[in-house]
C-alpha cells in the first residue's frame, strides 16, 4: 500500500500534464465551448473593437468571470473529464474478473497436466529413468500450480490494493484540479479587475489630454502677443501627440486582455469581456473579516501544506529503521512542513493588511473629494459673479474629478484586495 500511494501520485502528474497539453494545444473557441458559455454568460453587444473588426463585448462581474471559467475553460474541463473517465469499481473488477478466469484455466490444465503424469508413472519403477524425468516433470508443474493457487488466493487483497491506488489517484488528480480551477478563476478575477483599472486609466488620460488642449489654446493666443516661444508651443505640442500615443497604446492592451480574458471563459476569438459594476466592499463586509479564524481557514484549505502533509505521510511510510535515510526523510518532510505553514501565515497577513492599507487609503481619498467639492461649489458661485476666469473654474472642475477619480482608483484597488482576501481563505494565498 506504501508503493500504491506513490504510485498514484505519479499517475496524478502524469494526468495533469497531459491534460495541460491538450488544453493548451486545443484550439480557442472550440464550438461546444463557445456554445455553452454564450449560453450561461450575459448576453453580449456588438461593437467595433480598436483593431476595427466587428467583435461581441460581454460585460461581467467577479461572480460571472468565476462561473465562466469553472464550467468553460477547456483545461478545467478537461481535468474534470479526466477524473470522471477512472472507473474505479467496473473497469478494475472487470479486469480482476478476467484475471481470474484465466488463472483458474491455467490451474485446471495444470492439474490435467499432472493426472497425465500419474497416470504414465503407474506402469514405471522408479529407478527408471522415464519414471524420474516424469517425476522432474510433476515436480514443476505442481511448483507452477502451488504459485498459480497464491496468485488467486490473493488476487482479492491485490484487487482492493490497486483499487484503493486509483482512488488515491483519482483523490488527488481532483484536488489539484480543484486548485488549477481555483488558480484560473482567481487569474480571470484579476486580469477583470485589471481591465476596469485600465478604463479609469484612460478616462483620466482623457481629461488630461482637455487640459492640454486648453493650455495649447491659451499658449495660441499667448504667442501671438510675443509673450511665449515657438519652442513652449512645440514641447506642449509635443506632450499632446505622446499623451494620444500612450492613449492608444493603453486602449490596445485593455482590448488584448479582455480578448484574453474572453478566451480563459471559454468564448471565442471575436469575444471581449469588459466589466460590469465592480462593488466595492462595504463597512459590513470589511466588518466580517476575522484574522485569527479566517488564517485557520487559509491553513485548512491551502494546497501548498496539503502537499507537504502528503510528502510528510510518504516518508513515514517508507520510514524503516533498518534503511539509512528514511529517518532524516521524515525529518526533512516535518520541517518542510512547518516552513510551508509559516509561509503562508506571512502571505496571509501580507493580505489582510493589504485590505485594511486599503480601506485606509479609500476613506482619505473621499475626505479630499468631500473638501474638493467644497472648493468647485466656491469656484462655481465665484465664476458665476465674474470673480474669477473660465479658466480657473475648469481648474476648480478638473481638480473635483481628479478626486472622484481618486476616489474610484481607491475602490478599486480596494475590491481588488478584498476579492484576494476571500481567495486567501480559500487556500489560494
Amino acid at each position: 500500500m506504501k508503493q500504491n500511494s506513490n504510485k498514484g501520485r505519479r499517475l496524478v502528474s502524469t494526468l495533469l500534464s497531459a491534460a495541460l497539453l491538450a488544453a493548451l494545444a486545443a484550439p480557442a473557441g472550440a464550438a461546444e465551448d463557445g456554445g455553452q458559455a454564450a449560453a450561461q454568460a450575459p448576453q453580449g453587444t456588438e461593437a467595433p473593437a480598436v483593431s476595427g473588426m466587428p467583435v461581441t463585448v460581454k460585460e461581467m462581474g467577479l461572480t460571472a468571470v468565476e462561473r465562466a471559467v469553472r464550467e468553460n475553460n477547456s483545461t478545467v474541463r478537461s481535468l474534470k473529464n479526466i477524473a470522471s473517465s477512472i472507473d474505479t469499481v467496473s473497469d478494475i473488477s472487470d479486469q480482476y474478473a478476467a484475471q481470474g478466469g484465466l488463472i483458474q484455466v491455467q490451474i485446471e490444465n495444470y492439474k490435467n497436466l499432472i493426472a497425465g503424469l500419474d497416470a504414465a508413472m503407474e506402469g514405471l519403477e522408479p529407478s527408471d529413468n522415464l519414471y524420474k524425468t516424469y517425476a522432474a516433470q510433476k515436480k514443476l508443474l505442481e511448483d507452477n500450480l502451488k504459485s498459480l493457487q497464491l496468485n488467486e488466493l490473493t488476487m482479492p487483497v491485490q484487487q482492493q490494493a490497486y483499487a484503493s491506488a486509483i482512488d488515491d489517484a483519482v483523490y488527488d488528480l481532483r484536488k489539484q484540479a480543484a486548485n488549477v480551477a481555483d488558480q484560473l478563476a482567481m487569474g480571470a478575477q484579476d486580469m477583470l479587475i485589471g481591465i476596469k483599472t485600465l478604463q479609469s486609466t484612460e478616462v483620466g488620460l482623457n481629461r488630461q489630454l482637455a487640459q492640454l488642449d486648453r493650455t495649447l489654446s491659451m499658449m495660441e493666443t499667448t504667442r501671438k502677443l510675443g509673450m511665449i516661444s515657438q519652442y513652449q508651443i512645440d514641447t506642449a505640442r509635443h506632450a499632446r501627440q505622446s499623451l494620444a500615443v500612450n492613449m492608444t497604446t493603453l486602449a490596445t492592451q485593455r482590448e488584448n486582455l479582455a480578448s484574453s480574458l474572453a478566451l480563459m471563459c471559454g468564448f471565442d476569438a471575436s469575444t471581449l469581456v469588459l466589466p460590469s459594476v465592480l462593488p466595492v466592499p462595504g463597512a459590513a463586509d470589511l466588518g466580517k473579516m476575522k484574522y485569527e479564524a479566517d488564517l485557520a481557514s487559509a491553513k485548512d484549505n491551502s494546497f501548498s501544506i496539503w502537499q507537504k502533509q502528503c510528502d510528510l505521510r510518504d516518508a513515514q511510510n517508507r520510514y524503516d529503521t533498518a534503511i539509512a535515510g528514511t529517518a532524516e526523510a521524515v525529518a526533512g518532510a516535518k520541517d518542510a512542513l512547518a516552513a510551508e505553514k509559516i509561509t503562508v501565515e506571512s502571505a496571509f497577513l501580507t493580505t489582510y493588511q493589504t485590505v485594511r492599507n486599503c480601506q485606509t487609503t479609500l476613506t482619505a481619498t473621499e475626505a479630499a473629494l468631500r473638501q474638493a467639492e467644497l472648493d468647485f461649489s466656491t469656484a462655481e458661485l465665484q465664476y458665476k459673479h465674474g470673480m474669477i476666469s473660465e479658466m480657473d473654474y475648469l481648474a476648480a472642475k478638473d481638480t473635483l474629478d481628479s478626486a472622484k477619480d481618486a476616489v474610484d482608483s481607491a475602490g478599486l484597488q480596494l475590491t481588488s484586495a478584498y476579492n484576494k482576501y476571500q481567495w486567501a481563505k480559500q487556500g489560494l494565498v
